[in-house]
């Protein structure tokens, strides 16, 4: 049939009971849910055959979540940017059709009013730079050297997060391939603490048609330093280092609805596009929860 998908599998991406993940990627189908299962049945049939162990399928899903994973469900108005989930509209309906459900959901939040969000954060701010919390920011051409930094922080701070597996530093590099050209000073980010110990990092950028908004791609704080006040902390300092430059909206992106991050607006925020993943079981039935 028409159209296209990749099966691949990865055995360090694992379910709950140590289960390797069936992975379907590069999804180009067909506006055609007969022609679409064909498809997706050859996929699952391959999988089957080459691991008896596999419970559940993830769609769409390119090696790991670092990765192109997600589908667009909503906001599809919404200018894009880059490392944003962009497909047909008609694409969730369809892989539904095939057997899948929702597996988690994801979204990107819009503050409109950034400099208020700064002022309430701004007291915690302060206290945290009495005790000594500071942060350093990278320009572009500095990137290549601090990648090393960012990726041993970046294994530490997400490694939590659901579905997440390590990746090898050149992979990571790979990954920011071309950056620099996009990154303003500022756009990466370390928080630290008092002994001068990497503590967080926030990936931000802007685009050249788009100077009045600020894309927040990457941010987070090592787990044992939540709830001590440096997210908040961290996020004043990004903010008041961006709104200077006359940013005028930031957007929070793509964060699992269930992270910590989706609450750091205060309710400031509105949800202005959403994202899903899908899985199924791979021998049919009602898709995983």
């Amino acid at each position: 049939p028409g159209g296209h998908l990749t099966a691949l599998l990865n055995p360090a991406l694992r379910d709950e009971a140590g289960r390797p993940y069936g992975q379907l990627g590069s999804l180009d189908l067909p506006d055609d849910p007969g022609a679409a299962r064909e498809l997706v049945d050859r996929a699952l049939a391959w999988l089957a055959a080459q691991e008896p162990d596999i419970a559940t399928v993830l769609a769409p899903m390119n090696g790991d979540a670092w990765r192109d994973y997600r589908l667009m469900v909503a906001g599809f108005e919404a200018p894009p940017f880059p490392g944003e989930p962009r497909n047909p509209p008609w694409l969730p309906g369809l892989l539904t059709a095939c057997g899948f459900a929702p597996f988690s959901e994801h979204l990107t939040k819009t503050l409109d009013d950034p400099a208020a969000l700064l002022a309430a954060w701004e007291p915690q701010a302060a206290r945290m730079r009495r005790r000594g919390y500071g942060f350093t920011a990278v320009v572009g051409a500095d990137l290549a050297q601090n990648l090393p930094r960012a990726h041993r922080l970046s294994l530490r701070v997400f490694g939590r997060l659901p579905l997440f597996t390590p990746l090898p530093e050149a992979d990571f590099r790979a990954l920011y391939a071309g950056a620099d050209r996009l990154l303003e000073p500022g756009g990466l980010v370390f928080a630290q603490g008092p002994d001068g110990v990497d503590l967080g990092l926030g990936f931000a950028f802007r685009l050249p048609d788009r100077p009045e908004d600020l894309y927040l791609k990457s941010f987070g704080i090592l787990p044992e330093r939540q709830g001590s006040g440096l997210a908040a902390a961290f996020l004043a300092e990004l903010y008041r280092l961006w709104l200077g430059r006359g940013v005028r909206r930031v957007h929070h992106c793509l964060m699992n609805r269930h992270e910590a991050a989706t609450r750091f607006d205060r309710g400031a925020g509105r949800v202005t596009r959403r994202y899903r993943l899908y899985a199924r079981p791979l021998g049919g039935g009602a898709a995983a929860p």
